[in-house]
Parts: structure tokens; C-alpha cells; sequence
């Protein structure tokens, strides 16, 4: 599991340095953001192929995974091609930090690789699982996930229709899923790991699995 866990983090850490010095020649921070979905990805195959695991549930989990991973990715490409400069999270932080701004913002995407491997450990322990069978668990946290997933699709896309409006600018979005919180989007993100981690919990040590929402 060391030898995996090491490779795993030799490769988002790469991945976060490549986004980095992107992220020097475009002046745009926004950039990191792609590693959430590509990190999630990388990391479960990398789980899959190192554990030999029952081949269905290892389908499984690169299915929800891939598809979840490769529509942020996409979204978040959309995004930032049609924002006008950084996103302004990322322009307070700039403000706020001052001086040595590239070292802290190499820091900062490296800590979101960290992140990822803590949020990843659902992941890491189904995968390492030999159970020659799927089990109830690991449905119920399949449905979880997949009621997450439209959840979020459908805040994304709400809040997308919003801000394309030329009278909603400045504005903030209160219509759909949005008039009952101010981040549905990010609700709908926590639980798609909560229901990665009810997949992982039966599994042998997968109760640690249960950081990842809490970490979220």
C-alpha cells in the first residue's frame, strides 16, 4: 500500500507542478482547479491497477470516478475560458499574501494534492478489497453518489444560465437549488463523497475512509 500511496503522490505532485508553472505563464491561479477532477481520476487508476481487487467493483469505481472527474474537468475548461481574468478568490489571496506570491502559490497547489490524497482514501480501501462479490454498502453508496452527481450537474448548470444573463451580473443567484443555499453545488460535492465513503466503510479499514467528507 506504501509503494502505491507514493506513486500516487509523485504523480499529483507533478501534475500540481505542471499547473503551477502554467499557471506562472498565464498569471491565472484559477488553473489549479483542473487538478480536482485529473487528480481524482489519476488516483483510482493508479488504486485499481496496483491492488488486485474484484475486477467489478474496480469497474465501478473507475466509472463513477471518470465520468464525475471528467465533467468538472470539462466544466471548469468552460469556465475559465470564458472568465475575464483570475477568479476573484484567487485575487484576494493574492492581495492578502503581499510578497514571495509564485512560492505561496506553489504551496498552495501542492496542499491541494495533499488534500486529494485524504479525500481519495474511499477510494484506496475499496480498491484493496478481495470480496469476491458486490456488497449492499457499496450500492447504497453507488446510489449516493449518483443522486450527488445530478444534484451537482443540475447546480452547475443553474448557475451557469444565471451568469450568462447580461441583467443578473453582479448579482447573486437565488432561483432553482440556489434559493435554498448560497452553494448547492459544493453541498452536492460533499456528498458525493459521503457516498464514496458509505462504498468504502464495510471494506477492511475502510471506516478511515470516513475522513473524506469530514475533510470536504
Amino acid at each position: 500500500m506504501i509503494s502505491a500511496l507514493t506513486f500516487a503522490w509523485l504523480c499529483l505532485s507533478t501534475m500540481f507542478l505542471i499547473l503551477w508553472l502554467i499557471h506562472l505563464r498565464i498569471n491565472n491561479a484559477g488553473i489549479v482547479d483542473l487538478g480536482w477532477g485529473m487528480g481524482f481520476i489519476m488516483l483510482v487508476l493508479i488504486y485499481t491497477d496496483h491492488f488486485e481487487g474484484y475486477y467489478l467493483r474496480d469497474l465501478m469505481l473507475i466509472s463513477l470516478i471518470v465520468v464525475w472527474g471528467l465533467r468538472i474537468t470539462f466544466f471548469l475548461i468552460k469556465r475559465l475560458a470564458h472568465e475575464r481574468g483570475e477568479d476573484g478568490r484567487y485575487q484576494i489571496i493574492r492581495q492578502a499574501w503581499g510578497s514571495h506570491i509564485a512560492l505561496k502559490f506553489f504551496i498552495l497547489f501542492q496542499m491541494q494534492g495533499v488534500l486529494q490524497m485524504i479525500i481519495s482514501l474511499p477510494l484506496l480501501f475499496a480498491s484493496r478489497s478481495t470480496l469476491p462479490s458486490i456488497q449492499w454498502w457499496e450500492i447504497t453508496g453507488t446510489l449516493i453518489f449518483m443522486a450527488s452527481f445530478f444534484g451537482e450537474v443540475l447546480a452547475d448548470e443553474q448557475l451557469h444560465r444565471f451568469r450568462s444573463r447580461s441583467e443578473n451580473q453582479g448579482k447573486v443567484c437565488d432561483s432553482g437549488l440556489w434559493r435554498y443555499s448560497r452553494h448547492p453545488n459544493y453541498f452536492f460535492e460533499w456528498l458525493i463523497w459521503v457516498g464514496m465513503a458509505v462504498f468504502s466503510v464495510g471494506h477492511e479499514g475502510g471506516w478511515v475512509g470516513l475522513l473524506s467528507p469530514v475533510v470536504m
